[in-house]
């Protein structure tokens, strides 16, 4: 019956991944954590199901299976009973011993041995329901259903200890979303168990009140207590546990997904533009009463699309006004690999960043009429994102509906004649009689920074290995440098999320690192071998640079770059995060040209010109970065002093002048290789641009004719 109702979604439904793997050994959840999430529910099932099983015991050694012990019926019964129980018993302690035997620690076995218990005890219940009359037929059906229930419940959990649905993600976050799906369905079917067992354990101790009253009197009693105890454990326990998980944070945790918006109200200090303002957080407000008092099931709201697990989507989320796309990622796991579903994915992110980035007007009204968008949203996501003079055209032609300081809902147009003001654009060129570096014994897995040593060797972030990749000027592997893991003071470099991200050969030959998710600089020997770490407080940093005798590290994460000496001593911190000048929201890219480093402002859609003294001295606006992680933009000077960048969202590298004019876009057609897909790192070796076509897993090698 279950089947049947979840058959429509999928037999629409197609996985990005399939297939299962086994959980390594040494990584079983800590009992005071699975206590965390199901204490409550196994404390309030403890009596009943002991209580059970002592039946189960007691009507196998009395031989009272059921009011007719004596037929067929129950002698079968009992003997299937006692079959189950002496061979789940004998299953359940096997089982415990080689669990500890490959844990290697007690505390590892003490999960498994919980849920095993649970498991055994849920079976004996089970059997004991089908053994023979019990009762009632309407009782005897409730009580077979609610055993079967927790019997499921506890496989579900237990398996989860040892399989592991395929995902993206490994290490620490292997079974996040195997255990996030599987133990959801888990409390839904222990919330009906726990009611029925809680109901029929009340019912027997109020039952056996008036023969034995203290007997009863202390069962209720001890059932009320452990339910109270596990619950005030599980209350305190969850809220210290986020308190020390969110001690990063800006505010402490809170179940209101708008607090983030109020810091004053939280007096929490902030430092430097949040992604959602006091004033989105108003506007946002102001449209939730807008939808509950004056609902319109026509009213569609335009808003920035982006990526899952951040600020894109968010005045859909919190209004309930839908948007003609919120994440594009997630509509595209969801819809599988359905050609029409990617093409109107495609279509609807192409046309927003249309109606947010064109000056002509009459092309955004038509995609607007197209969506039916009765009310676009402007506020701290789409400023940051499309810049404030994608604005002017909503100011000139549309309503200003409701203002909130710098954030506006627009909603119908104005009576006036529209202009056609367009934007000069720079047709795109193919990347001609461009070629391929690959090497089959030692494929590349997303790479991303490049880098080229003095003698014209090409040094690659292997990323998803964990690996820095050596060839020769001529295109010969020459040696792997790195692994995969996450030991400090090693050599291991961090294949998690995006991997290594930059590389740069310092003035002493030595290979600098932005081993990103160890969050430091790993420093190795020109013949690979290990030498040290930097560590500069860093928080994902993602490319590196030499400057001035100093190496730069673009801090990502911390949406700022550190400058320090090469043995990673003095470290200065450079800018914080923001819009101003000098201000920055995830930098990657840097290149330096003469006594001026060039800074890859990518959240900010801009090139930012420091000066030897690091003050800010000119800024130029990037066509086509988009403000979300993904974008990682890197770029090069060549010898005519002309800048390189990788727009990896438009698939295409980009050529401006060392002034910030755009010159020339380059892409995606790489003939005769294919097309670029996310071309990330570059580097320039003579007239040759070495890109790194991430999406392919393959380094271009291309010479501008």
């Amino acid at each position: 019956v279950f089947l049947l109702f979840y058959r429509p979604f999928f037999s629409h439904f197609i996985p990005p991944t399939s297939g299962y793997n086994l959980v390594p050994w040494e990584t079983k959840t800590p009992l005071g954590l699975l206590l965390l999430i199901f204490g409550a529910a196994f404390g309030a099932l403890l009596l009943p199901t002991v209580g059970n099983a002592a039946r189960v015991l007691s009507d196998l050694f009395s031989a009272k299976i059921s009011a007719e012990a004596d037929t067929r019926q129950g002698q079968s019964g009992r003997t299937v009973i006692l079959v189950a129980t002496v061979v789940g018993t004998l299953v359940w302690a096997v089982g415990l011993l080689y669990v500890r035997s490959r844990t290697g620690t007690l505390s590892g076995t003490l999960s498994p041995a919980l849920l095993g218990s649970l498991l055994l005890l849920a079976l004996l219940w089970l059997l004991r329901c089908w053994a023979g009359d019990r009762g009632e037929k309407e009782e005897a059906g409730a009580e077979r259903f609610v055993s079967l229930l927790l019997f499921l419940a506890t496989g579900l959990i237990l398996t989860c200890e040892f399989v592991v649905v395929k995902d993206f993600y490994g290490g620490d976050s292997l079974r996040m979303n195997t255990i996030f799906k599987f133990h959801l369905q888990a409390w839904v079917l222990l919330a009906i168990t726990l009611a029925f067992a809680s109901d029929r354990f009340l019912t027997l101790m109020r039952g056996v009140i008036p023969d034995r009253r203290a007997l009863g009197l202390t069962g209720a009693v001890l059932q009320a207590g452990i339910v109270v105890v596990f619950v005030v454990w599980t209350a305190v326990g969850s809220w210290k546990l986020l308190v020390v998980k969110c001690s990063h944070f800006e505010s402490k945790p809170t179940l209101d997904g708008l607090a983030y918006a109020f810091p004053e109200e939280s007096e929490r200090r902030v430092v430097g533009e949040r992604d959602m303002s006091t004033e989105d957080g108003r506007a946002i407000l102001w449209l939730l009463d807008l939808q509950r008092f004056e609902y319109d099931p026509k009213r569609i709201i335009l808003e920035s699309p982006g990526d899952p697990y951040s600020i894109y989507g968010r005045v859909s989320a919190f209004s309930g006004i839908p948007t003609p796309l919120g994440v594009p990622n997630h509509e595209g796991i969801w819809n599988g690999k359905k050609v029409e579903a990617s093409s109107e994915i495609k279509a609807r992110s192409r046309d927003v960043e249309t109606i947010y980035r064109t000056n002509d007007f009459r092309k955004a009204k038509q995609l607007l009429e197209k969506y039916g968008v009765t009310h676009v949203f402007w506020g701290t996501v789409e400023r940051r994102k499309f810049g404030a003079a994608a604005r002017k055209k909503f100011e000139k032609y549309m309503v200003a509906l409701k203002t909130f300081e710098d954030t506006t809902i627009y909603s119908g147009y104005q009576d006036v004649p529209i202009q056609e003001d367009f934007v000069e654009e720079v047709p795109p060129r193919p990347l001609a009689e461009a070629r391929e570096l690959v090497d089959p014994s030692h494929p590349f897995d997303q790479p991303r920074g490049i880098t080229v040593g003095p003698d014209g060797s090409v040094y690659v972030c292997n990323s998803k290995k964990g690996t820095v990749e050596v060839f020769s000027a001529e295109g010969t592997w020459r040696r792997t440098i790195g692994a995969p893991g996450q030991s400090p003071g090693s050599g291991q470099l961090s294949p998690e999320y995006s991997g290594p991200g930059g590389v740069a050969v310092g003035p002493d030959g030595a290979l600098y690192v932005a081993d990103t998710w160890n969050h430091r600089v790993a420093v190795f020997a020109p013949d690979g071998t290990y030498q040290r770490e930097i560590q500069g407080d860093f928080w994902g940093p993602r490319n590196l640079a030499f400057f001035k005798d100093l190496l730069i590290v673009a801090d990502t994460g911390k949406h700022r770059l550190v400058a320090l000496r090469p043995d990673g001593s003095a470290p200065r911190p450079i800018g914080q995060q923001g819009r101003g000048l000098g201000e920055f929201t995830e930098p990657v890219g840097l290149a330096v040209h003469g006594d001026s480093l060039f800074v890859a402002d990518v959240g900010n859609q801009r090139v930012q010109v420091l000066g030897p003294d690091f003050l800010p001295r000119a800024e130029f606006p990037v066509l086509g970065w988009e403000d979300q992680v993904g974008t990682e933009a890197y770029m090069a000077f060549d010898s005519a002093g002309r800048l390189w960048l990788t727009d990896s969202g438009g698939n295409r590298v980009q050529r401006y002048s060392a002034e910030g004019k755009l010159e020339a876009v380059f892409g995606p057609v790489c003939p005769p290789t294919g097309t670029l897909r996310a071309v990330k790192g570059i580097a320039l070796r003579g007239e040759e641009i070495l890109l790194s076509d991430f999406g392919n897993n393959r380094l271009v090698i291309w010479r501008e004719n």
